[in-house]
């Protein structure tokens, strides 16, 4: 199992940011036409995706992956396309079905569990082939 150094915490951490404002851009984007609790869905998991991302950074601990580098480029890949996506998303329920899914990546690292990390990359990256 490899280590993930303070670097690679930190980077994790902004693609997580990255991620938190894109869910914001698309749910001020479509906020006339959110009915209220889809944006308060959206609302929650983009506080729920800001918090991970805060844990991440502040988080002292090393965090343990079984194959840093490549769960790191597929964090880097899920990132760059869920924040294209979320600016063309067309289903409110395919972007709340896309943040949960980062909620559950953020989780998992968090508590640094690698089986959960693994199917949580997983199941984004079937996502993103949809």
């Amino acid at each position: 199992m490899g280590k993930l150094k303070a670097r690679q915490v930190h980077e994790i951490a902004d693609h997580f940011l990255a991620i938190g404002r894109a869910i914001s851009d698309y749910r001020y984007s479509n906020i006339k036409s959110l009915q209220d609790p889809l944006n308060k869905a959206l609302k929650d998991l983009y506080w729920s995706v800001l918090n991970t991302a805060d844990s991440l950074y502040t988080n002292s601990a090393t965090l343990v992956i079984d194959d840093v580098e490549a769960s790191l480029t597929t964090i880097r890949q899920i990132s760059k396309e869920m924040q294209e996506t979320f600016k063309t998303l067309i289903g409110i329920q395919e972007a709340i079905d896309r943040a949960t899914g980062i909620v559950s990546l953020g989780s998992a690292i968090l508590i640094k569990d690698p089986a959960a990390i693994k199917l949580a990359l997983g199941k984004l990256l079937e996502k993103e082939e949809k």
